[in-house]
């Protein structure tokens, strides 16, 4: 209590820092980190890094407005309020297994789906239609960061965005702005000061084992999602998210295993068809399932 706008932007900014400690920031960072340091000296390193502040910014910025447009429509709504629904914890839990997978090897989804999935990409280097790939996988990587943090964000924050959502538009946008500096910071100072380059580990064998690592934490939290399905929407709903996982699992060992580069064209073809079709069919049938329990029957109604 009046601490004023100053005190909520700077709760703000240090929050956003103390995101990419958290467990659902840190996979997408640390590869991020990664791909910096297979392409240290790149002449557009500083241009990576704020296309990806820019594509973390504009996330916070869409939230806001979202948060914005259900406060003035009278709906109470807090920040991570797309948690609420069970049938959005479902699809998050699918995202992350399914990226778990591709760290762990069973599958491949070729170099630029993977980048602008985990922002794993390394063409940083070569002509102009190379440069804007880097930088749209860097932007896309901002993205898929805020996305992923919205669920840690609460415990850092809530004092903080509970204020800027009883302020006026300007102050909530201001906050907004706040933590997405707060959150971009260390990134873009990784890529606009050569010297914390040079300081990243040389690249080797380390970072295969870094992304078979960081698969861990993405599994573990599609577990804690399927979770949060079952206190949403019951344990039925929970038991047949954990069954889509299991036939998209499959699906995905399918395509890695009988569809990669290598195979034939009419194979990869044919395959890649079916395997997607049992990827997206289990998933659906899994989201949907999420849907139908309790929590979303419920859900909006208070």
């Amino acid at each position: 209590p009046g601490g004023g706008l100053g005190l909520a932007l700077l709760l703000a900014f240090l929050g956003g820092i103390l995101l990419n400690l958290m467990p659902c920031v840190l996979p997408v960072i640390s590869l991020k980190l990664a791909a910096l340091a297979r392409n240290a000296g790149a002449r557009d390193g500083a241009a990576q890094g704020l296309a990806y502040g820019a594509g973390i910014l504009v996330s916070f910025w869409a939230l806001a407005g979202l948060l914005l447009a259900f406060r003035a429509g009278g709906r109470a709504a807090g920040w991570g309020f797309q948690f609420q629904d069970p049938r959005v914890v479902a699809a998050v839990a699918a995202v992350f297994f399914l990226v778990s997978l591709n760290f762990f090897g069973v599958f491949e989804v070729g170099l630029r789906a993977a980048s602008l999935a985990s922002g794993a990409e390394a063409a940083l280097a070569g002509g102009a239609a190379s440069r804007r790939r880097g930088l749209a996988a860097s932007f896309a990587s901002g993205l898929f960061a805020t996305a992923a943090a919205t669920p840690c964000t609460a415990p850092f924050m809530g004092a903080a965005l509970g204020w800027a959502l009883a302020q006026s538009a300007a102050s909530a946008l201001a906050v907004f702005t706040a933590l997405g500096l707060g959150m971009a910071l260390p990134y873009v100072l990784a890529t606009a000061l050569p010297g914390l380059a040079r300081l990243l580990p040389r690249p080797g064998r380390w970072m295969e084992s870094l992304r078979l690592a960081m698969g861990f934490p993405l599994a573990g939290a599609a577990l804690w999602m399927a979770w949060l399905v079952a206190r949403l929407s019951g344990p039925d709903a929970a038991f047949r998210l954990l069954a889509g996982l299991l036939a998209a699992g499959l699906g995905a060992w399918i395509w890695g295993r009988w569809a990669g580069i290598e195979a034939p064209r009419l194979r990869r073809i044919a395959v890649g068809a079916a395997s997607l079709a049992l990827v997206l069919g289990s998933l659906g049938w899994a989201v949907a399932g999420a849907g139908s329990g309790r929590a979303a029957r419920g859900f909006g109604a208070g």
